[in-house]
């Protein structure tokens, strides 16, 4: 049978060079596979198993990956590689048949996805958790940098927690190269830099893969700090918005400090030999006082500001104080190409999600708000 990625594998028994292996249940789907619990029955450990169908991509390129992610595997915040099954059987209620896909076997990493953890409130208010787990991402990616390997999709899907979630590891190599100059577009478009997702199919001009990565790394700081995006994409409004004013654009939609601003002026940059380098970040990261406004300042912030504050911050502190876990915003699971729909990222949809969880903010300011942002 052909594999694509809406086929449902659960429950099925792939025969591997090392036993059977059980599929017991899907994490997440997107674009480039399906991700699986799954357990080896001879020993019964348990594992994490990307199915590639081969319709997306072909035997060399499930192998380069693999390739790839066991050549940085060393550094202790990139996820564990343990084998590659090209062209496994599949088995079910005793019958076996073949098909085209790949499988590539990680170590199993039960804290889920970065992405989750955030929707869930787990950083908020939190500064030292939100530094020691960004400068765990960022020193992963600078590993690989070092290493000539250059990720082009790093977004919070694709960053596993430990189950105590204090360790954070980078994975899903499936675009990634070894060539820092590219002319191939890919990523997600939130996380997509400017100069990748500027660039037209067929077009010889090349750009930095390397400077592309750090531009990814931004805006999951951002995400960390606020649990929001800056924009969908580089043709979101908001953009533009951004471009024509980048410090107002910050003070009218987060609750972020002028050193933060600052920082992130310096990665958003468009030309690619003016953004900071990974050193750069690191230190000044490292170095930042605080994420946050103070208390005077958001007191004199607009509406949205203080709402992303009550919704994000405040809610993460609370439930640090009660030692309660929410759930993911609006899910109760996780589809890996569909978690943007559910991280307000925009300052009108914030307001749409302040409605549900800020009860006490009139609707008159609320509308107030929306009508100044046009």
């Amino acid at each position: 049978m052909a594999l694509f990625v809406g086929t449902s594998l659960t429950g099925r028994t792939v025969d591997t060079t090392d036993g059977p292996l059980k599929l017991q249940r899907r994490l997440i789907s997107g674009s480039s596979g399906t991700v699986y619990i799954a357990e080896y029955t001879k020993t019964h450990r348990q594992v994490a198993v990307k199915v590639i169908p081969r319709s997306i991509q072909s035997a060399d390129c499930s192998a380069e990956e693999f390739r790839k992610q066991q050549d940085v595997q060393d550094h202790e915040n990139i996820a564990h590689t343990i084998a590659l099954y090209p062209n496994a059987r599949l088995g079910h209620h005793g019958i076996h048949t073949s098909f085209t896909g790949d499988l590539l076997v990680f170590d199993l990493y039960r804290g889920g996805d970065l992405f989750t953890a955030i929707a869930s409130y787990h950083y908020g208010a939190q500064e030292d958790k939100i530094r020691d787990t960004f400068l765990q991402v960022l020193s992963a990616v600078e590993y690989c940098h070092d290493h000539g390997i250059f990720h082009r999709d790093i977004k919070p899907e694709n960053i596993l927690c430990s189950e105590d979630g204090r360790h954070v590891f980078l994975t899903d190599f499936g675009l990634a190269t070894t060539e820092d100059m590219v002319h191939c577009r890919c990523g997600s478009p939130m996380y997509m830099s400017w100069e990748c997702s500027t660039h037209h199919v067929g077009d010889p001009a090349t750009f930095s893969a390397k400077a592309s990565d750090v531009w990814s790394l931004g805006m999951i700081l951002l995400a960390l700090v606020t649990g929001h995006c800056a924009w969908t994409s580089i043709q979101h409004p908001d953009y533009d918005r951004y471009r024509t004013n980048p410090d107002l654009f910050w003070k009218e939609r987060f609750p972020i400090s002028r050193d933060l601003r600052v920082l992130l002026n310096d990665v958003f940059v468009e030309k690619t030999e003016e953004r900071i380098t990974l050193k750069q970040f690191r230190k000044r990261v490292a170095d930042m006082p605080t994420f946050y406004l103070t208390k005077k300042e958001l007191a004199n912030a607009p509406p949205t500001v203080r709402a992303v504050w009550v919704a994000y911050v405040e809610r993460g502190r609370t439930q640090l104080e009660e030692g309660t876990v929410s759930k993911p915003l609006g899910s109760n699971e996780i589809h890996h190409h569909n978690h943007h729909h559910h991280m307000p990222f925009s300052a009108k949809n914030l307001l749409h999600h302040a409605r549900k969880v800020l009860p006490f903010i009139r609707a008159h300011r609320v509308e107030h708000v929306q009508s100044s942002l046009g």
